[in-house]
């Protein structure tokens, strides 16, 4: 996970990207306006007013269970 510019960027094994992708919009997030997913990559867009570093770190607390 890196964020770059105002996105994050996930690279994932090859095939996980949608699925992940959908469990990222499924769950609400209120810091994750959305996602974009390809075969490998995913971009996530922060909501206004938040950064990608920012959104970056948010998620990873939520991938640590840090919430």
């Amino acid at each position: 996970m890196t964020a770059a510019n105002d996105l994050v960027v996930i690279r994932t094994p090859r095939g996980y990207a949608t699925p992940l992708a959908d469990a990222l919009d499924d769950a609400g997030l209120p810091d994750v306006a959305g996602t974009v997913a390809g075969e490998n990559t995913i971009f996530v867009a922060p909501r206004d007013g938040l950064t990608g570093a920012e959104l970056e770190e948010l998620l990873r607390h939520h991938l640590q269970g840090d919430t």
